[in-house]
């Protein structure tokens, strides 16, 4: 253990032995030429020092093999470069002002983040590639001008952590895992999470708010998991899924999108499960292209335009009492060359309840219920043929003259 009195230390520290460093006071250290800390083999704990890189666009703290500890250190103007099989623990302090990543791991590396803040970088807060892990714990990430998590390869693991005020909040390419634990994602400038290649992104009991893209975003092979999340007052949709993207929604609520609740196009595959999609600008649920979706049960309050809208060749099968009320014009809207099977449905409040508008298909509806509609409970274009099997069709208050068929 080496004891380091209070001062300014300009040097460029290289660890390669078992080490522990401890400041004494206000320890500074600043760079000659390289970085300021570079560990290359052995344990090294470091407890207490500022860590000072002139050069923002310049590592501050390099690992390149060994272990490293930096406990309640402040790194700042330059970023954590960790590599090949080597392992980092960042507790407390902060890694800020830098430009690129605050915090990079590549290779096989292991960061494991508890309790510090990462703010007012130029790119990306944290960035993981190849094979490698962060887990991070009490994470704040502030004023990132990129993601505030970059994952192209390897996992990540996120506990009870904050990402704020940033260009994007998570965006995984390749094959990257990410996963999320009851986690805040706030006031981010694009979409709060979107995945790419064949990444997979599951987020639990997380908040998604005040986003100016969508709150998830699925391309390409991504999956997105969304399990007891609240998406609330974003930009653009709630939840989306093109390519052959996989979206699963359970338990959640999604409310105030600026675009539609859910929406999925071209081959991707959804499933919502008991959640609660309400006040949306657009069409709540829209699913076009060949997409193939699952709606079990949940709610959906408050939009101008539909309910549930299919369109193109989506297929959908619907079940478990799900309510649909207060849409604009129709509760449930088939069109195109759409197909549904419909099981449950409940409309109540909107213009029309359920309306086929064209499809050469046969849609099956049972046991559905429509109430208080304004024009029609039920329409069906010419040369249309759905079936419905106990369906029963309420007249609403706003009839004068009866019911229509």
């Amino acid at each position: 253990m080496i004891t380091i009195a209070a001062g300014v230390y300009q040097e460029d520290l290289i660890l390669d032995r078992d080490v522990t460093l401890v400041a004494d006071g206000a320890v500074e250290l600043s760079p000659l030429d390289g970085p300021a800390i570079h560990v290359r083999s052995g344990q090294a704990t470091v407890h207490g020092l500022t860590v000072r890189e002139p050069r923002p666009d310049h590592a501050a703290v390099v690992v390149s093999g060994g272990r490293l500890v930096l406990r309640d250190c402040d790194v700042i103007g330059g970023g954590v470069r960790v590599g090949d099989s080597a392992v980092v623990e960042l507790a407390g302090g902060r890694v800020q002002g830098c430009v690129g990543p605050a915090v990079a791991a590549r290779g096989d590396a292991t960061v494991r983040l508890a309790g510090c803040v990462l703010r007012d970088i130029d790119g990306s807060a944290i960035a993981v590639s190849q094979t490698a892990t962060v887990e991070a714990t009490g994470v704040v990430v502030l004023r990132a001008t990129g993601a505030a998590a970059d994952v192209t390869g390897g996992a990540m693991i996120l506990t009870d952590c904050e990402l704020a005020e940033s260009g994007a909040g998570i965006l995984a390419d390749g094959r990257a895992v990410v996963k999320v634990h009851d986690s805040r994602l706030r006031d981010l400038s694009t979409d709060a999470v979107h995945t790419a290649g064949e990444a997979t992104v599951e987020l639990t009991g997380t908040v998604i708010s005040r986003c100016g893209g969508a709150g998830v975003t699925g391309n390409a092979a991504g999956t997105i998991v969304l399990d007891d999340c609240r998406i609330e007052a974003v930009g653009s949709s709630g939840a989306a899924a093109q390519g052959t993207a996989k979206l699963n929604v359970t338990g959640c609520s999604i409310t105030h999108p600026g675009g539609f609740g859910v929406y999925a196009a071209e081959s991707a595959s959804v499933d919502i499960v008991d959640s609660e999609i309400r006040d949306c600008a657009r069409t709540a649920v829209h699913f076009a292209g060949t997409v193939h979706a699952w709606i079990h049960g949940g709610k959906i309050v408050g939009t101008p335009e539909h309910g549930i809208r299919l369109t193109g060749s989506a297929i959908l099968r619907l079940d478990g009492g799900t309510a649909v009320e207060a849409a604009g014009m129709t509760g449930l809207q088939i069109e195109g060359e759409a197909d549904a099977t419909v099981r449950g449905l409940i409309v109540e409040g909107a213009n029309i309840g359920i309306r086929v508008q064209d499809t050469p298909h046969h849609p099956l509806f049972e046991a559905c219920e429509v109430r208080r509609t304004v024009l029609a409970g039920i329409e069906a274009a010419a040369e249309t043929s759905p079936t419905f099997r106990a369906c029963v069709v309420e007249p609403g208050s706003s009839w004068e003259t009866g019911p229509r068929p």
